[in-house]
């Protein structure tokens, strides 16, 4: 077994190229992909009306931020990532 330190090329293990296979996975969508992203794109319709209310001029990131949060919320999503 090699040390994990060790920086040596293993001969047991051959590298091949991964160029493009996520592309290529992603490319064609299935049943279940499709109906994803089409309901998030209907939630996201949701929000934007209140997202574009809490964009006024001498409002705080923080405060645009929590409109979005709040708003992502009452449509349904869990996480935001805000």
């Amino acid at each position: 077994m090699v040390a994990r330190n060790d920086r040596r090329p293993r001969a047991d293990i051959t590298l091949r190229s991964t160029e493009r296979i996520v592309e290529q996975a992603r490319i064609i969508k299935d049943a279940s992909e499709v109906a994803t992203l089409r309901d998030a794109a209907a939630r996201l319709g949701q929000v934007m009306p209140a997202v574009l209310a809490a964009v006024r001029d001498g409002k705080t990131e923080r405060q645009i931020a929590g409109a979005i949060e709040a708003a992502m919320r009452e449509a349904g999503y869990e996480r935001t990532g805000v």
